[in-house]
């Protein structure tokens, strides 16, 4: 999606999910045409959420998945074509969850982190694995939270960070590594002062600002590292207002929104 422009994507996905699917009815068991297909269908789905039409994208989602489902059953030892299958459900559950939905969000979400825990547990090593599982932790996490399932969201909030500490330890300089850990930090904590654990809820927000200030500290020019910075500001505000320290909410609420106004300046479409 070069610079954002939706519409481009989206002809040249349905272009390329055209002619492999073509390709495919010429070769209709050719395992590596059947994957490309697939692929395309999940591109085709992602512009389309990206476009608001979340019924479309579910239908390509759908369509994604059945190839990728048809792939890792035929082949289950085949640890790629496996996590291309949690992918296509995460998807799935991604449209759902958009749609408010949120039975059948869990339900794809849950298939799909049944996957990448097996994953992760057959090869420990593998970064990528254990990124996918606590994505998946995460996933889980937001639906249960919606469903004011507050503490087993929690636990599943917990299960993520456990994974991002290993992996940002393990790789100290990584910033996707760091930015996980943060998102982390900040998702335990909104579940934490939804069960009005404020105390807690604070020190989690305060350890995400402070990693998210030093990744924009060394790379000053990312808009999303600013912005990241804007939306802690406005969780610990949110703290500070529910602590009854207005003065202190009103002071981070005004760091967000210097933020907020600079980054509007450089981007008015934005």
């Amino acid at each position: 999606l070069i610079g954002g422009n939706t519409s481009s994507a989206l002809i040249n996905y349905l272009t390329a999910r055209h002619v492999f699917a073509r390709l495919l009815a010429d070769a209709p068991e050719d395992r590596e045409r059947m994957r490309d297909l697939s692929v395309a269908l999940e591109r085709v789905g992602d512009v389309y959420v990206l476009q608001g039409d979340l019924a479309g994208a579910l239908t390509s989602f759908k369509e994604a998945h059945a190839l990728a489902e048809r792939l890792a059953r035929d082949d289950p030892g085949n640890s790629e074509l496996q996590s291309d299958l949690a992918v296509t459900q995460e998807r799935i559950g991604d449209a759902f969850l958009a749609q408010g939905s949120l039975g059948q969000a869990l339900a794809s979400y849950s298939a799909s982190h049944a996957v990448r825990e097996r994953l992760a547990r057959e090869d420990a090593t593998n970064a990528s694995w254990q990124r996918n599982l606590s994505v998946s932790h995460n996933k889980l996490g937001d639906v249960l939270t919606s469903q004011g399932r507050l503490v087993t969201a929690l636990a599943l909030y917990e299960a993520g960070y456990a994974v991002r500490d290993r992996l940002a330890k393990a790789d100290p300089g990584d910033p996707r590594a760091e930015r996980d850990l943060s998102v982390s930090h900040e998702k335990i904590g909104d579940a934490l002062r939804a069960q009005g654990n404020l105390t807690e809820a604070l020190a989690r927000y305060e350890a995400a600002l402070v990693v998210r200030e030093r990744l924009a500290q060394a790379d000053p020019g990312s808009t999303e590292r600013q912005r990241d910075r804007a939306v802690l500001y406005d969780r610990i505000g949110d703290v500070a207002r529910d602590q009854g320290n207005l003065s202190e909410a009103l002071r981070r609420y005004r760091m967000s929104l210097a933020i907020a106004q600079r980054l509007s300046k450089i981007d008015p479409s934005n």
